[in-house]
């Protein structure tokens, strides 16, 4: 970011019922964090879901046990958290419970769920201690992201790659780190350049708001037409791309009715990221720094 960036908060919505407890773990993360930290809270799922249709969130923690009549356990499941990611895209969510054995139970129904956590009373400072590092790993990714040129400063897709040809990916190949040093945008270029030569059409998506997606890459043959949406994430080691990120690049895969998602990152991906990618294995596709470089050395280069 440069020096005037404004450093964005984590804007974080409780859902608890026990509003003594939704007080305390309020306050407890208040300690924690100052100005680093928005929180709103409610405490039942009517209250939810007007709030989601007037708020963008981060992150979203639900009590598995809600007592709320308009939602049992048996409502949980992938409709229900693609419901909330409709409508706050970039929120995380977070399930906890107080009883391991029950998020056992029902893991199949929040599969959906970004992460999941217990609340255990006798271990409540490592539950703070645990979402306080959820908050901070949000934090740090919100507020990594450069911003993208305003859209009228980018160029159709066709004349932007110009920019990266043969002798930018002559010096990418030498020396790939250098990846992780330039401006995201022009990764992003980067990476369509590479996909153009593949064979695809392309299309960079042109606003900073992009929905979740930074390319458009495409291939036609006689029998087929297949679209994948391709998310850039030019992090640095060791901050790696988080399961968050496979989900939500999914989901908008599901929305748009794309035949997959591919996220190429110049750093690597977390284990449960890794996970998640082999249960859609022809759906997401993960390709880290290691894929880059071999990618690049492939690359054709004019003389």
């Amino acid at each position: 970011m440069s020096a005037t960036a404004v450093v964005a908060p984590v804007k974080l919505l409780i859902v608890e019922d026990d509003d003594s407890y939704g007080r305390n773990l309020k306050r407890a993360l208040k300690a924690v964090f100052t100005s680093q930290l928005n929180i709103d809270s409610v405490n039942s799922i009517k209250a939810l879901q007007e709030i989601l249709g007037r708020k963008q969130y981060d992150l979203i923690s639900i009590d598995w046990q809600f007592q709320d009549n308009t939602l049992d356990e048996g409502s949980y499941g992938n409709e229900f958290f693609n419901e909330i990611r409709s409508k706050t895209p970039n929120g995380r969510v977070v399930v906890f419970s107080n009883d391991v054995s029950t998020l056992t139970s029902f893991r199949d129904q929040i599969n959906g769920a970004d992460f999941v956590l217990t609340k255990r009373p006798e271990a409540s400072s490592e539950y703070i201690e645990q979402f306080s590092k959820l908050i901070d790993d949000r934090f740090q990714s919100i507020n990594s992201l450069e911003e993208k040129p305003e859209s009228e400063l980018i160029l159709p897709v066709r004349n932007t790659l110009a920019v990266v040809n043969d002798r930018l990916t002559r010096i990418f190949r030498e020396n790939p780190e250098l990846l992780r040093t330039i401006d995201p945008f022009l990764f992003e270029t980067v990476v369509a350049e590479l996909f153009e030569e593949d064979g695809y059409e392309v299309v960079l998506t042109p606003k900073r708001a992009d929905g979740g997606k930074d390319i458009y890459v495409t291939k036609t043959d006689p029998l087929t037409c297949s679209r994948f949406l391709v998310e850039c994430k030019r992090y640095t080691p060791p901050h790696n791309v988080d399961v968050g990120i496979a989900r939500q690049l999914y989901g908008v895969v599901q929305q748009e009715r794309a035949s997959g998602g591919i996220i190429v990152t110049t750093s690597y991906f977390t284990k449960p990221a890794k996970e998640f990618a082999e249960t859609i294995p022809y759906h997401l596709f993960l390709r880290d720094f290691d894929d880059i470089t071999h990618w690049l050395k492939k690359a054709k280069i004019s003389s």
